[in-house]
């Protein structure tokens, strides 16, 4: 598996190498990406490759040499296979690419180059002034806009530059003018800077890709394990935006909740939970208010087979300024757990044979009265004989 890795020029290429010759999907998947990333651009630069072929036969005109016509005739038989070749993979895009499809980019980056370093070696030292004006600035745009382009093909980018900067040297070389010199210096300095900032790029870009892969991956396996979990869970996600409204609707949360899709679109979740009589979710409401995030909010829904008891966890959420985005949580039926609560409460209150309050009802009536500081009177009825009718009959 391919994995930039951060640390000295041997491993840099190193790297480069296990991107072009690698077999695994990922690398596979790299390569298409910084493929069509190049790609995408080759209508734009084969339009600057003819024009400034233009402004270099305009600067010869009409004095230009007969083998500049065949030199013309090359560069543009060359855009013209370049944009037909672009135009068929915008037909039928690839999202992956093999090496050798990288090593034909890299042939085709050279020959052009190859082309360029023609006119440079054969017609610079010959030129007037004007005219070598303008040849050395259509190269050296040329040098560092084509080097820009293919950074995504690190390979590319270093045959083309090398080839650039060679024919460059030896047209200097070809004219012999000692003035040039430092003009050959400032080339050697410049071009090595120009790769540099190249293989910079795919690196920066490679490392991006790669990080954007494993976050993919990463979602892919989170989404998974949530359809599991909530597939064999009883508990649903929920997420809302700043409208209110649920963003999104799972089977466990519409059976949870009692809703469909129409409900949905058309009233905020707190209105979904208040319907049919329900009493009004206010503890969540005010947890929502607070914006702090919270947990077991005891909520009741009205279904259609009787009360459903919910306990509601969640978090605000927010983007990268801070923001509010709304809100996302877990909703967990708590039905059965209070049914068993509300059942052990009745048999500790009530008198098992008449549902009539017992003595703990009373105690606790009375302990609420005088912690509310309330008036009141008890009166105690006594039945004569009672007990025997208890020990003979039984309570």
């Amino acid at each position: 598996m391919f994995a930039p890795r951060m640390s000295g020029p041997h491993a840099l290429f190193g790297d480069i190498a296990r991107m072009y010759g690698a077999q695994d999907p990922e690398s596979a998947t790299l390569r298409g990406v910084h493929l069509n990333s190049v790609l995408r651009l080759t209508p734009f630069t084969m339009a600057a490759n003819v024009g400034s072929a233009a402004l270099t036969v305009g600067a010869f005109w009409p004095a230009m040499p007969p083998a500049m016509w065949l030199w013309l005739a090359a560069l543009l038989a060359m855009s013209l296979g370049a944009v037909i070749n672009w135009r068929q993979q915008t037909l039928a895009p690839r999202r992956t690419a093999s090496g050798r499809t990288l090593q034909r980019v890299t042939l085709h980056a050279a020959l052009l180059a190859g082309v360029w370093a023609v006119m440079l070696v054969a017609w610079f030292p010959g030129a007037t002034a004007a005219q070598q004006l303008t040849m050395a600035t259509l190269a050296t745009g040329m040098l560092g806009a084509g080097a820009f382009v293919l950074s995504p093909l690190p390979y590319a980018s270093l045959a083309y530059t090398g080839i650039y900067t060679a024919a460059a040297l030896g047209a200097l070389g070809r004219h012999g003018d000692a003035d040039h010199a430092s003009v050959a210096a400032l080339l050697g300095l410049y071009s090595p800077m120009v790769g540099i900032g190249a293989l910079a790029a795919w690196k920066k870009s490679s490392t991006l890709l790669q990080a954007q892969s494993r976050a993919e991956r990463q979602e892919r396996m989170l989404a998974v394990l949530l359809q599991d979990f909530e597939q064999n869970a009883g508990d649903a996600l929920w997420e809302t935006g700043l409208d209110g409204h649920l963003t999104q609707l799972s089977p466990r949360l519409a059976e949870l909740l009692d809703i469909g899709p129409e409900q949905i679109r058309t009233r905020p979740m707190l209105d979904l939970l208040q319907r049919d009589g329900t009493p009004e979710p206010t503890d969540l409401r005010h947890a929502m208010d607070s914006g702090r995030p919270f947990r077991d909010v005891a909520v009741q829904v009205a279904t259609a087979s009787g009360p459903r008891h919910l306990a509601m966890n969640g978090k605000p959420l927010a983007d990268e300024l801070g923001r509010p985005q709304g809100w996302r949580g877990v909703v967990a039926d708590v039905t059965e757990q209070v049914r068993n609560e509300q059942r052990l409460w009745q048999l500790a209150h009530t008198d098992s044979l008449t549902g009539l309050a017992n003595r703990f009802s009373l105690r606790d009536a009375l302990a609420a009265a005088v912690r509310e500081q309330q008036h009141g009177a008890m009166l105690m009825v006594e039945l004569d004989q009672f007990k025997a009718i208890n020990d003979t009959l039984g309570h």
